[in-house]
C-alpha cells in the first residue's frame, strides 16, 4: 500500500492531462465524485456505469467509450459494489475536520480520518484490474478516481489556508518509508517527493470545480445527470435505464476538474 499517494499523483495528473491534449486541445481530466453514488439505494445502478460515462460494471467492459479495451492483464473488466465500498459525506466531512497532512495519511491517520485507505475501498470496490495495484492504471475509472482525491485534497488544503496554516510548507514529519521521504528525487527531472506539496499546481495550472450542491428552485445540481433530494440536500446521480434528454452543452458537473506486483489495495 503506498503512503501519500496523492504527492506525486498530482504531478502525474499534470503529465498525464498535458498528453490528452496533444491528442485533443484543452480537454481535462474529469474526476468521478463517488460520494454521490453512495447516496443511491444501490449505487451499482448509478448512471455512471452507464454508456455514457464508465460503461459496465460487471465483466468484460461492452459498452461506454472503454468497450473492448484489452489490457496487459487481459480484457477491461469489473465487478463493482462487490466488495468494499465508497466514499461517503460522512467520510469527507471527518476529512475536512483535521488541520495536518499527517491527519489524513498513512501511516499517522486513525481509519475515520485516512484519505488513503478510503481511496484504497474505491479501488476494490471497482474490482479486476482496478482493485490491484499494478494493473489499477489500465482502467480509465482509475483516473477520474484520482482526481476526485487530488480535488478533495486541495479542498483540505484551502481549508489549511483558512485555518492559518500553510499548505506548501505541511509535510508529514513521519511517512511510511524511504522513497516518501520529503527529499526523495520523484522520478520526473529534478522534482522531489516534497514538491508534489507545492501550491504552483493550483494555482497556475489547473482548478477543480466545486463538488455540486443542489440548486435552490430547481430539482438538479446544476446537471442534467443529478437531481436534487431536497428532504437531505443531497445530489443523486440519475439511475440507469431513466430518459435524459441530450444536451450538447451540458457538462455532468460532478466529473469536471478546470510498483507492487499482484497486490491488492490495502485494507
Amino acid at each position: 500500500m503506498e503512503d501519500q499517494p496523492f504527492l506525486d499523483g498530482r504531478v502525474d495528473l499534470v503529465l498525464i492531462e498535458n498528453a490528452l491534449r496533444e491528442k485533443v486541445p484543452n480537454v481535462t481530466l474529469p474526476y468521478w465524485d463517488n460520494t454521490l453514488d453512495a447516496n443511491l439505494p444501490d449505487p451499482r445502478l448509478s448512471i455512471t456505469w452507464s454508456p455514457l460515462f464508465l460503461g459496465s460494471s460487471r465483466g468484460v467492459v461492452r459498452t461506454g467509450p472503454f468497450a473492448g479495451w484489452n489490457t496487459p492483464y487481459g480484457a477491461l473488466r469489473r465487478n463493482v459494489g462487490t466488495d468494499r465500498r465508497l466514499m461517503s459525506s460522512t467520510d469527507l466531512g471527518l476529512i475536512l475536520s483535521r488541520r495536518w497532512l499527517w491527519e489524513i495519511t498513512n501511516p499517522s491517520a486513525s481509519d475515520q480520518y485516512n484519505l488513503e485507505l478510503l481511496h484504497n475501498h474505491v479501488h476494490v470496490y471497482v474490482g479486476e484490474q482496478m482493485s490491484r495495484i499494478e494493473s489499477a492504471s489500465y482502467d480509465p475509472a482509475f483516473f477520474t478516481h484520482h482526481t476526485f482525491i487530488d480535488c478533495l485534497w486541495e479542498e483540505f488544503r484551502e481549508r489549511q489556508r483558512a485555518r492559518g496554516i500553510n499548505p506548501g510548507r505541511d509535510y508529514p514529519r513521519i511517512v511510511g518509508d524511504n522513497q516518501h521521504q520529503p527529499l526523495v528525487p520523484m522520478g520526473l527531472g529534478r522534482l522531489l517527493v516534497i514538491d508534489g506539496i507545492n501550491d504552483i499546481f493550483t494555482r497556475r495550472i489547473y482548478k477543480c470545480e466545486k463538488r455540486p450542491t443542489c440548486v435552490q428552485g430547481t430539482n438538479h445540481c446544476g446537471s442534467q445527470y443529478l437531481r436534487c433530494n431536497w428532504s437531505t440536500r443531497q445530489c443523486l446521480p440519475l439511475i440507469m435505464g431513466r430518459s435524459v434528454a441530450p444536451q450538447r452543452t451540458a457538462r455532468p458537473q460532478w466529473w469536471q476538474r478546470n510498483g507492487m506486483a499482484n497486490q491488492v489495495f490495502g485494507k
